[in-house]
């Protein structure tokens, strides 16, 4: 009796080896792999949502931002990312806030030129003069003649009231007018950023106070000796 029990057993046990045996050998799945890496925007905007206080800002200030740029640096992983600021879609001019972000999720090197408190300090969201009037006041400033009329090219569009009028005697290329904020001591103000180009020389932006009319600022964009035309403001270094 006990030798039937015996072989018994140790056919239960041959059986369940094999098996094993069976499993580890035919077993074609993989091993579990680390954690993907989380992306890095994502680390970016959390990153700013949870330091407002030490970047001066309040909830408000980034809850109309947009990511403009992003991009990796190949050599050593690490990714930049720019963020715009905007009121009700209005881009604030030079309002950009950088971070760096290292492969395993570190940020570092932050740049901040957002305008802080910018929804109780910007002076208005209605413009008091017309883009053309815009135009006109621009012209002026630079000596142009005057353009007594704009053909629209294309009519305004979005928040920013975009409007592009066609070249003329003012510009050898199409008039571009939008909405802008223009960061100042006191918060922010709205002007209408005027495009044209006059000559191959000369790309200008025209900061026109779209309340009162002034001329705030004004640049040429145009590296003269090569006559190559930049973005301004630059978003990013690679820009």
């Amino acid at each position: 009796m006990r030798s039937h029990v015996a072989l018994r057993v140790a056919i239960i046990i041959l059986v369940v080896t094999a098996a094993i045996a069976s499993a580890v050998f035919t077993y074609k799945g993989t091993t579990p792999s680390a954690a993907a890496p989380a992306d890095p925007r994502a680390v970016a905007e959390n990153y700013v949502r949870q330091n407002l206080t030490q970047l001066g800002l309040i909830e408000s200030d980034i809850s109309d931002s947009v990511i403009s740029d992003a991009y990796e640096t190949k050599h050593n992983g690490v990714t930049h990312v720019y963020f715009q600021q905007r009121l009700g879609g209005i881009q604030v001019l030079t309002g950009i806030l950088n971070t760096n972000v290292t492969k395993d999720g570190q940020v570092f090197g932050i740049g901040n030129r957002f305008v802080p408190h910018l929804a109780e300090t910007a002076n208005t969201s209605v413009p008091q003069i017309t883009a053309q009037q815009a135009v006109n006041v621009a012209a002026a400033d630079l000596a142009l003649p005057s353009a007594t009329q704009l053909i629209v090219q294309q009519p305004a569009t979005g928040p920013d009231q975009q409007v592009v009028f066609a070249k003329n005697a003012l510009s050898m290329v199409p008039i571009k007018a939008r909405l802008q904020y223009f960061p100042v001591r006191a918060g922010a103000r709205l002007v209408w950023d005027v495009q044209l180009q006059p000559d191959s020389n000369h790309y200008w932006h025209v900061e026109v106070d779209a309340v009162d009319s002034r001329v705030i600022r004004k640049f040429n964009l145009v590296k003269n000796d090569s006559y190559k035309v930049y973005e301004w403001p630059a978003e990013s270094p690679k820009h």
